[in-house]
């Protein structure tokens, strides 16, 4: 398989309050900041501790 990585991949990473909960407001605005500089491609990356 040929991949063709050209262009800006930004991560699209959880953001966190001090306490370690999510900060889903700033989380947002991050998403909605990379969704209007008319990014064509991003990396969402997720990590799940089930214990």
């Amino acid at each position: 398989m040929n991949v063709n990585w050209k262009g800006v991949y930004p991560a699209v990473t959880t953001q966190y309050n001090e306490d370690l909960s999510i900060n889903f407001e700033a989380t947002t605005k991050m998403v909605a900041s990379i969704i209007n500089e008319a990014v064509e491609t991003r990396i969402d990356l997720s990590k799940f501790n089930l214990d």
